[in-house]
């Protein structure tokens, strides 16, 4: 059993299952004719902590929506229409859930004309981190990085 969530499982337990992505998702190879997003754990876990006012569940949509475009350490720019279509919410509300995230300080836009917006999550990422830290330290370890010699620096 895992010490604390950032521990691995029991390998001598599991090494004879099969964790690929596509059995976790029930075992169809179609489901990944698309890719996939890699999503650390401590997102899904400390998103709606975060300060101020932590990530509600439509905004953490709206992150990995952005994910789904994020292929480098480049800013996404997904359009707006896009993001709503897959949310299906209009886009007049997927820009209010942008508007909201960038004055909490979670994202910055940047408009480009004729182009669509980039959506730079640097300052989300880094909250995050230090949220992460923060909370290891409250567990005792003092370097705040996670056990297994892991580094989030």
């Amino acid at each position: 059993m895992p010490r604390n969530e950032f521990d691995a499982p029991d390998t001598d337990r599991i090494q004879d299952l099969d964790r690929t992505v596509v059995t976790r998702w029930g075992g169809d190879p179609i489901l990944l004719i698309r890719g996939f997003v890699p999503v650390v754990a401590v997102f899904l876990m400390y998103a709606a902590d975060l300060e101020p006012r932590g990530l509600s569940g439509i905004e953490q949509m709206f992150v990995l929506q952005l994910m789904l475009h994020k292929w480098t350490a480049n800013a996404p720019y997904p359009s707006y229409d896009r993001i709503a279509h897959r949310l299906k919410v209009s886009t007049i509300y997927a820009r209010k859930i942008a508007k909201g995230l960038e004055e909490r300080g979670f994202l910055v836009r940047r408009r480009r004309p004729v182009q669509t917006t980039e959506f730079d999550l640097q300052p989300l990422f880094d909250r995050l981190a230090g949220h992460v830290r923060l909370k290891e330290r409250q567990r005792g370890n003092s370097s705040g990085d996670p056990p297994g010699g892991v580094s989030l620096s």
